[in-house]
């Protein structure tokens, strides 16, 4: 089951200043199925696509870089029979006969990809992959197929259609035509963020088109196909690329703590990500002297998540005050 809240306690607290004055790492608490959350990344799915793109920047702005993750779960679930299990089938789908309505389930696996701990995610597309139109079942030449975010759990060699997972009440749409050997697209980037500052939200993704009107039908490829698999391509920069008054080390280890605990849900947030001078106009909680972060005190401020590794590299840090959710 997933953990919604991991809460540090002051006693985790006290093994980390331990440690950082220690120069040594600690071990950060991690949600079921994650992997480490360290700088260098885990590649721990052997269906994602470790493939990064660096993409230059000016000097006062921060490169880009883009990954490619490949998904680690997928199934098709249909009405036709409800009961049955799909997958390790090598296709996904959506389609509506007039009687019966087919939907896919992806999920992409975020913590155990080489996205860097303090990473900035700029974009996120969902793509898949149109392998078939059957045109006997088709009478529309664009159809709207949405995106919805799934928010309970779901494995792929037990999802059917009478157990399939919840989801939201929106999704995000876009129109696929007829033209087959491409990938069809949606943006995905808010859903993503949101996964990554929350990871035990991440239950992935509904595909659906309407289940009425013409009938329609649109077959794409999964995971268990030999190529063109569903993909999600991420593009992000470092952030700290643009901080000069502290060293990068200290910035991703300070960005890390922002991305892991789910900082846009912090209390007070100020300064973190809007500002590139974490000390001269400090970033909430944040103390510096000498160019190095020296006291950390974010209590009381609404954290949930896990302390990142990286936190270690705040070596000339004196005080870190325990954090209370």
């Amino acid at each position: 089951m997933k953990t919604p809240r991991i809460v540090t306690t002051i006693a985790l607290l006290c093994v980390v200043l331990a440690s950082l004055a220690a120069g040594s790492t600690v071990a950060s608490p991690r949600a079921r199925g994650s992997g480490d959350l360290g700088d260098a990344g885990v590649a721990g799915n052997a269906s994602s696509a470790m493939t990064h793109q660096n993409l230059p920047g000016s000097a006062n702005e921060a490169s880009s870089s883009v990954i490619t993750l490949g998904a680690e779960a997928d199934a098709l679930i249909t009405t036709t029979l409800p009961n049955a299990k799909y997958g390790t089938d090598t296709s996904l789908g959506t389609s509506w006969t007039g009687t019966y309505a087919t939907r896919s389930l992806v999920r992409f696996n975020l913590l155990g990809s080489a996205l860097p701990s303090s990473a900035i995610i700029d974009s996120a597309v969902l793509g898949l992959y149109l392998q078939s139109v059957d045109a006997a079942k088709n009478d529309l030449a664009n159809v709207s197929i949405g995106i919805w975010s799934v928010t309970s759990e779901w494995s792929e060699s037990t999802v059917t259609w009478n157990n399939q997972p919840s989801a939201t009440s929106t999704g995000i749409s876009t129109s696929v035509n007829t033209t087959t050997g491409e990938y069809k697209s949606w943006n995905i980037t808010s859903l993503v963020q949101s996964w990554r500052s929350n990871p035990a939200g991440n239950y992935g993704v509904l595909l659906r088109g309407p289940a009425s009107g013409p009938k329609y039908n649109r077959v794409f490829r999964s995971k268990e196909y030999g190529s063109n698999k569903p993909r999600l391509v991420i593009t992000y920069h470092n952030f700290c690329d643009s901080v000069t008054e502290i060293p990068k080390t200290e910035c991703n280890a300070l960005v890390a703590l922002y991305n892991n605990t789910y900082g846009p849900g912090w209390t007070n947030k100020t300064g973190w990500l809007s500002t590139t001078t974490p000390c001269s106009t400090p970033w909430y909680g944040v103390t510096c002297s000498g160019g190095h972060v020296t006291e950390l005190n974010l209590s009381s401020n609404n954290l949930a998540g896990s302390i990142p590794t990286t936190l270690s590299s705040l070596g000339s840090l004196r005080q870190l005050i325990p954090i209370a959710y």
